[in-house]
């Protein structure tokens, strides 16, 4: 007799266990839809780009449109590009050694050897860096106009204002 209580207690702790299990699983699905449902993420209101007429019958008014607020442009001297000019060199007297660069003494080599006596070499650009090896030789033209170079070996920035300072 002992055995069948036994037996009893255990099918019916059995079935309390089986209750309880399903009734949680019940509650977890059912709290999670509900929240699922409560806190899904709602589309946001779509925004108008043009205003609604009034309801005025006597005249009708054109549409608002939104435009979006214009951006102010402010260029500085040192953004705006420099007016290009062109500097045309001619060994009239004899041969002479040049080197011109773009910009600087660190540019973009353009010109790096004797230039012939009797030959012309013209660059196009806003600021050159020039290393002249027998200057007296040549004839120099910027921008059109004659430029003026002191004689001997030296190097120079050349702008559309003219010659810079000299170095050794």
């Amino acid at each position: 007799m002992e055995w069948v209580i036994f037996v009893v207690g255990l099918a019916v702790t059995g079935a309390l266990a089986a209750s309880i299990a399903l009734s949680l699983t019940h509650r977890t699905k059912h709290h999670t839809s509900r929240t699922a449902a409560v806190s899904a993420p709602q589309p946001a209101p779509a925004t108008p780009t043009t205003a609604p007429a009034p309801a005025s019958p006597a005249k009708p008014a054109a549409p608002v449109t939104t435009a979006p607020a214009p951006v102010a442009t402010i260029t500085t001297p040192a953004q705006q590009r420099p007016a290009s000019t062109s500097l045309q060199l001619t060994a009239t007297r004899g041969d002479s050694w040049l080197e011109v660069r773009s910009g600087s003494a660190t540019g973009r080599v353009l010109f790096a050897q004797t230039l012939p006596s009797g030959e012309t070499q013209t660059f196009r650009g806003s600021r050159f860096w020039v290393r002249f090896g027998a200057a007296s030789n040549i004839d120099a033209r910027l921008g059109g106009k004659t430029l003026r170079l002191p004689v001997g070996t030296y190097s120079t920035v050349v702008t559309r204002a003219g010659l810079g300072p000299l170095a050794p």
